[in-house]
């Protein structure tokens, strides 16, 4: 066997405090990611939504004119029933 050319230049010293994982960074990372994702699915699918809910929507879409509105009383309540739209 021949002669090593390797020495040691520095004694390894243990770290302060853990390099990786860093909790609060992943934490706030997390947290603001998550707020994106969560308003990104509600405009999309407030994009997505097509329904049909009042008479300017009915005109402005269909560019047809309103015939007249029905109305259905939910059960158990007396005032302000839901309009059907014909």
């Amino acid at each position: 066997m021949g002669k090593s050319n390797i020495r040691l230049v520095e004694q390894a010293a243990l770290p302060k405090s853990p390099i990786k994982p860093n909790k609060k960074n992943n934490i706030i990372l997390g947290i603001i990611l998550g707020l994106m994702a969560g308003m990104g699915l509600v405009f999309f699918i407030a994009y997505m939504e097509t329904s049909i809910k009042t008479e300017e929507d009915v005109e402005h879409y269909l560019r047809l004119p309103m015939l007249g509105t029905l109305y259905r009383k939910p059960k158990g309540t007396k005032n302000h029933p839901d309009p059907y739209m014909l």
